[in-house]
């Protein structure tokens, strides 16, 4: 299903789509710019009462996807392109589980710098996602929902899918080359984890996070190089089920010898205190104390 993406001055508050000092446009590189989430560009040295009317600030272009965007498109400045060169980026993710890399400034370069297709989206209604039929909250297919996370220290873009093979149901982080789009540190990595409780859905002792019940949707977080990706519930449906994760895996194949403290998991459900890094990022995101989760993932090296 083709989607339209519109390229608008205001789209992700870069001054440089309104035709003044490209060169100068401001990296969006996660959700609302930065990990407290406020939305702010502090370096913002364009835009005023003066240029944002309807002369000068509006729709420059559009683009055609294959799929819905629930994921805010993120900007990469002056990226060292496979094929075409040095280029400003905008990197979109969709439902289909495809990510483009559009060229961000020429309203003429319609294909993309690279596309990545990154294996089949779980169509709706499927009767093991938000209770079959009757979840509405999503039309059309689940793939990409989460807004990914770039880092220019290791030039990639993170990425997590969720895919249907069968009746396999899978999520995946991908770190994808900023300039190619191809994979890298040997991934992608499956997402999985289990650490001690005796909430909804446990067995001896366990519980284990369970893909399909699983709604990947808060936006990818980096910091300290781990990649932190937080899980609830399809809307309320299956809640008790599903509880609320947060997994943290290091963000490059070289990362885990730089982390500070080793991997450990626990529940709040079990009483025990659950161990984080030290300067844990501050976020907006919520769950339930009584459902809540924290487990980290490692996955073996390649």
């Amino acid at each position: 299903m083709k989607r339209s993406l519109s390229i608008r001055a205001w789209g992700l508050g870069l001054a440089a789509w309104i035709g003044l000092a490209t060169a100068h446009a401001q990296d969006v590189l996660t959700q609302h710019n930065d990990n407290a989430r406020t939305g702010a560009n502090l370096h913002e040295t364009h835009l005023n009462a003066s240029n944002v009317n309807a002369q000068h600030f509006g729709k420059l272009f559009e683009r055609s996807v294959d799929g819905s965007i629930y994921a805010q498109p993120l900007y990469a400045s002056g990226v060292n392109t496979a094929s075409h060169g040095v280029r400003n980026v905008i990197y979109v993710a969709t439902m289909h589980d495809t990510v483009y890399a559009f060229d961000a400034d020429d309203p003429h370069a319609s294909s993309p710098l690279w596309t990545a297709s990154l294996g089949p989206s779980v169509p709706l209604h499927d009767p093991n996602i938000g209770g079959g039929g009757g979840y509405n909250d999503i039309s059309g297919e689940v793939g990409i929902t989460s807004t990914p996370v770039i880092s220019r220290a290791h030039n990639a873009i993170y990425v997590v899918t969720l895919t249907k093979i069968g009746n396999v149901y899978a999520h995946h982080l991908h770190a994808l080359d900023l300039g190619s789009g191809q994979e890298l540190f040997g991934g992608p990595r499956n997402i999985a984890a289990t650490v001690p409780g005796t909430g909804g859905g446990s067995a001896n002792g366990s519980v284990s996070l369970v893909n399909h019940l699983q709604n990947q949707r808060p936006a990818l977080l980096l910091a300290n190089d781990m990649v932190y990706m937080a899980f609830a519930s399809w809307a309320t449906r299956g809640r008790t089920m599903a509880g609320s994760w947060v997994t943290a895996p290091p963000a490059c194949s070289r990362c885990r010898k730089r982390s500070t403290r080793p991997p450990t998991a626990a529940s709040a459900e079990s009483g025990k205190p659950v161990r984080v890094p030290p300067r844990i990022p501050t976020t907006t995101s919520t769950s339930s104390p009584a459902t809540a989760r924290s487990a980290w993932i490692r996955s073996s090296e390649k």
